[in-house]
């Protein structure tokens, strides 16, 4: 009937353009694939331009196409796996120890080797193992780094010992860092004024401490090393008159331990009714003396 033969015509037709659609869409992918065969530098520069600007996602993306290629430089291949696996630690992968891994035991000799290693260490580090961070910054050669590279590299290695306890090793390496201007500073001054005030260098950890006194990160906790400091060294005037500013501030930390401080000086100078306000706002236990 003649609809039956419009039916089969009309079947005819479609099933055809589904033949031609899909061999469009193989031609179509035929043509990608050996244009990014026959140009693999392109996208290897697209990597590149993408890491420098630090669109780790997209880098990652395109060293990995790049890597797709029939591309036989060994030289780009290695450079195009350490991009990799830089952009997976920046972008906190599941992955990024092992690919940080398998790039310095391939390629041991590798000038770029050296900072994996220093990326290895930095993402050991976030990860607070410090052993393995020490293990993996100890390979680097400090002049590979940039001077931001290098205050962190000094950093980082600083405050693994610290929490190690290692503390004479801690001081040499904060003390590399703790004057150069830029984030680590502050951080590094305070740690390195830590270990000055552990000895009972007091005047050197004064002065460690007085330079990061106004700082936004360190404003609300130096102040008790500096209160107790100034007591030990008998600077009961000083005591009374950093203490007292550091309890006007609501965000200074431990300030139970300034409010002793304080009334132990006023005790020293005799003046009763201050030392007896003061430890009346203390909320802690008075030992026997202070009762007394």
């Amino acid at each position: 009937p003649p609809m039956m033969r419009y039916l089969n015509m009309e079947r005819g037709r479609r099933f055809g353009y589904i033949i031609l659609v899909f061999a469009l869409m193989q031609f179509a992918a035929s043509g990608q694939q050996t244009r990014k065969d026959s140009d693999p530098i392109s996208k290897y520069k697209e990597g590149k331009n993408l890491f420098d600007n630090m669109f780790f996602g997209a880098a990652e993306q395109a060293f990995n196409e790049y890597l797709d290629t029939k591309d036989n430089n060994q030289e780009l291949r290695a450079d195009a796996e350490y991009y990799i696996a830089i952009s997976a630690m920046e972008l906190f992968q599941d992955n990024a120890e092992a690919l940080l891994n398998r790039f310095t035991q391939e390629y041991p000799v590798n000038p770029k080797a050296r900072l994996a290693n220093y990326y290895l260490g930095k993402f050991q580090y976030r990860e607070k193992n410090y052993d393995k961070a020490l293990a993996a910054l100890e390979k680097v050669d400090p002049n590979d780094l940039s001077d931001n590279e290098l205050a962190d590299y000094n950093f980082m290695i600083g405050y693994s010992y610290f929490r190690k306890k290692q503390y004479a090793k801690a001081k040499t390496f904060l003390a590399k860092v703790k004057d150069v201007p830029g984030p680590n500073m502050a951080i590094a001054t305070y740690y390195y004024g830590n270990i000055e005030y552990m000895d009972g260098n007091y005047k050197d950890a004064l002065y460690e401490f007085e330079k990061i006194k106004e700082d936004k990160k360190f404003k609300s906790v130096v102040p008790v090393y500096i209160t107790q400091i100034y007591l030990l060294q008998g600077k009961y005037d000083k005591v009374i008159s950093t203490g007292e500013l550091a309890l006007k501030d609501k965000s200074t930390d431990k300030n139970e331990e300034i409010k002793l401080f304080v009334a132990e000086s006023y005790f020293i100078k005799k003046d009763y009714a201050k030392t007896i306000e003061y430890y009346k706002s203390y909320s802690g236990t008075l030992g026997p003396h202070q009762l007394y």
